[in-house]
């Protein structure tokens, strides 16, 4: 399927990379990262025509599946001719292997030639690299995180094209991304499409609030206004998401939302999302907007926000500058704090374990 890989200024055939992993695979202190990108080598060398990956958990419990090798080849393909990356290209790894979106990297890098550069995803490892690349990908915490650092801007502008994924990028942090001239997207996709089927430019003269497809896809809603994904290069079935977007265009969509966190209060459904957009520049840690259940309403919105110096906050002050964002209906009716939040295995915020924790609390 492909001959090799150019890693880290090195160029390694097949039978070399093959001979590496059976290498690598008895070492006892192999760091994680390592270990799970030599563990990818070996599944993609591997005599079999698919892959076993495993969702992230984000609405549900992890689970395994099948998929075709060919999707993956498909993906990388479509992506690099999108995004006019070429063989001899670099392209640096910063995500976990472990997950769809680190594999899809290593993917594009043996398929479409390119030179893979490998780093840790921790932030002082990114910042550290000095090289100028040509594509990359990044989680929005990634980000966030390094463009709080001294040096963050310089770092983020030395990657040519950067693709961010894996979670919502916050209001806050796509201002802070406008000035900067490389090209920057947010992505959209999941493990069942092997990565992303849609970007949306961040920044510069083509920056746009709505998704657009990549070639080969199409898209449609259900009766819930839930988004329907057709791309059989991807996926042998359709693929039924819990996502509420607003077609814009052929080919174009904006995302209102996830389904399946709908809060109905009162009678009016909210977006919690949406919300969360609104009240974005107001606070430097996580939060989010929940629900606790409610006589009269059916459900009461909440705020929720993940601090250990809950001190410094005042809920009167806090309350007056919500009033200046949001609607009266949207504000919520209590605000509660968490030292930590609950995450998922990909490292996602686990909205499900939050609303828990706080019901525990609240009783």
């Amino acid at each position: 399927m492909t001959e090799g890989l150019h890693l880290n200024d090195r160029f390694y055939d097949r039978k070399t990379l093959v001979l590496l992993t059976q290498e690598k695979s008895r070492e006892q202190n192999l760091p994680d990262f390592e270990r799970s990108f030599w563990a990818f080598i070996a599944d993609w060398f591997r005599n079999d025509s698919h892959l076993i990956l495993q969702t992230s958990g984000s609405t549900g419990l992890p689970k395994n599946f099948p998929v075709r090798k060919e999707f993956l080849v498909n993906s990388a393909l479509m992506t690099c001719r999108f995004l006019d990356v070429h063989p001899g290209d670099t392209a640096l790894l910063c995500l976990s292997p472990s997950y769809i979106a680190g594999k899809m990297m290593i993917v594009r890098a043996l398929i479409n030639n390119l030179k893979l550069w490998t780093v840790p995803p921790q932030v002082s490892e990114i910042m550290n690299f000095p090289q100028r690349t040509n594509f990359s990908a990044m989680v929005p915490l990634q980000v966030q995180s390094i463009l709080d650092e001294k040096e963050g801007e310089k770092t983020i502008s030395r990657i040519d094209k950067l693709l961010i994924g894996g979670a919502p990028i916050t209001s806050d942090l796509e201002e802070k991304l406008l000035a900067l001239n490389n090209e920057i997207y947010a992505t959209y996709g999941m493990t069942e499409t092997v990565s992303h089927i849609a970007l949306r430019r961040i920044n510069g003269a083509k920056r746009s609030s709505s998704y657009r497809t990549l070639p080969g896809v199409r898209i449609d809603l259900d009766g819930e206004n839930r988004l329907i994904i057709y791309a059989p290069h991807l996926s042998e079935e359709p693929v039924y998401t819990n996502d509420l977007v607003r077609i814009t265009g052929e080919n174009e969509f904006e995302i209102v939302g996830r389904y399946d966190y709908v809060i109905n209060s009162g009678g009016i459904k909210f977006s919690p999302e949406k919300i969360e957009e609104k009240i974005s520049s107001l606070f430097s840690e996580r939060f989010i907007v929940s629900s606790l259940p409610d006589l009269r309403l059916g459900e009461r919105l909440i705020l929720i926000i993940e601090t250990t110096e809950q001190e410094k906050y005042a809920i009167p002050e806090l309350e007056s500058l919500l009033k200046t964002v949001l609607h009266n209906y949207e504000r919520p009716k209590e605000i509660f704090f968490l030292e930590t939040f609950p995450t998922l295995s990909s490292g996602k915020l686990s909205r499900k374990l939050i609303r828990e924790k706080i019901l525990e609390l609240s009783k």
